[in-house]
């Protein structure tokens, strides 16, 4: 709630307290439906904080935008990805540098709570299982047991089951992808 409403009284100003507890209330609601009424979901707390990021960048208070990005980045990377990009785009390098370094560090320090860096082959050897045909993860649409997925291995394979080629292909995409959006 907080990260929307300094979002909204920094770009929208003119809006009064009861159209912003509106809004509010609009957004929570549907995080809640989307997610099956899991409040726990991270969806709306990871808008609230991309809200206070934005206000933060605005305003210039960078200790609360590198509060903000650098929790979402250790609650997962990926919806810490635009948060990193946002702030290279604004040539902030030092605050990019910053939340590099927050990962970083906060993934050897989980890395080390969990045992060492020998997990690391633990974690690459159970990915590995949900590349099996009988698991949900299983990258191709006409698995009897697999759900639907958003990445480019997936949509190839439902046009030719070809995993190592596909797999290939989807990296170069993404990476091409990357290389636009940057």
């Amino acid at each position: 709630f907080f990260g929307l409403w300094r979002f909204m009284a920094a770009y929208i100003p003119s809006w009064d307290r009861s159209l912003r507890t509106l809004v509010l209330g609009v957004v929570m609601c549907t995080a809640c439906v989307r997610w099956g009424f899991k409040v726990a979901q991270p969806a709306s707390m990871i808008l609230g904080l991309f809200g206070l990021f934005l206000a933060e960048l605005k305003t210039r208070r960078n200790w609360a935008l590198l509060a903000s990005a650098g929790f979402v980045g250790c609650v997962k990377v990926t919806f810490g990805i635009p948060f990193l990009l946002i702030v290279a785009a604004q040539r902030r390098f030092k605050t990019a540098i910053a939340l590099l370094i927050i990962w970083g560090s906060m993934n050897v320090i989980g890395i080390v709570g969990m045992g060492g860096f020998h997990i690391l082959q633990d974690y690459r050897a159970n990915m590995a299982d949900f590349e099996r045909a009988d698991q949900l993860n299983y990258p191709d649409p006409r698995g009897f047991n697999s759900l639907a997925r958003t990445d480019w291995p997936y949509v190839l394979n439902a046009i030719e089951p070809n995993f190592k080629r596909n797999n290939a292909i989807g990296y170069a995409l993404s990476l091409a992808t990357f290389g636009l959006l940057a």
